[in-house]
């Protein structure tokens, strides 16, 4: 019984540890930060909105995207031709009035102007729960321990794309002009 209660004061300890490290991130979370406003006075969005083909040609992407080579590369190594030939881009086309009706494109918008920060919050906290939950389940049984194990890798497929989205979202809604060099050099 001892080992046991020992066993709990050490994960609560892990626990109050973890958490200590995520107060610092959540303060720059958007909306932490309590504000006092008028009634009357309407909010005041510090983000801008981002028009994404005015965007497009701000950051110069057309530019980047000639600059780079990419399109050749793509060209020569017959990529295109065989997409084109598994009939990717027939399936691609018949999807078109689905991605219409789903209202893809306004969702788009809609998270090009989410801020990078929230994107960051969420990824920072879904690497940080797996250690929450090894801390918080007991080991008590098979499955409790499966469920230990299954949140690793679930919380870092999760926290991937969206620290990748924070990365774009930040490049979308800068003023730095696109280098694609990099990219260039992976194909």
């Amino acid at each position: 019984k001892a080992d046991v209660t020992e066993e709990m004061m050490m994960r609560s300890l892990l626990a109050v540890c973890i958490l200590a490290m995520a107060a610092p991130a959540a303060a720059f979370a958007p909306g932490s930060v309590p504000t006092l406003r008028s009634a009357r006075a309407p909010a005041i969005s510090m983000q801008k909105k981002v028009d994404i083909l005015d965007k497009i040609e701000q950051l110069e992407v057309l530019t980047a995207l000639s600059k780079s080579g990419i399109l050749s590369k793509l060209e020569r190594s017959r990529t295109l031709t065989k997409l084109e030939n598994s009939g990717l881009l027939s399936t691609v086309e018949k999807l078109l009035p689905i991605v219409d009706e789903a209202g893809i494109i306004s969702l788009t918008k809609t998270l090009v102007n989410t801020s990078p920060g929230i994107l960051n919050a969420v990824w920072f906290g879904l690497i940080l729960l797996p250690a929450a939950i090894v801390a918080l389940v007991p080991d008590t049984n098979n499955g409790l321990v499966a469920v230990q194990v299954v949140s690793v890798p679930l919380c870092i497929s999760l926290a991937a794309p969206l620290y990748f989205g924070a990365q774009v979202l930040k490049v979308i809604q800068g003023d730095d002009v696109v280098d694609l060099s990099g990219v260039a050099k992976l194909l």
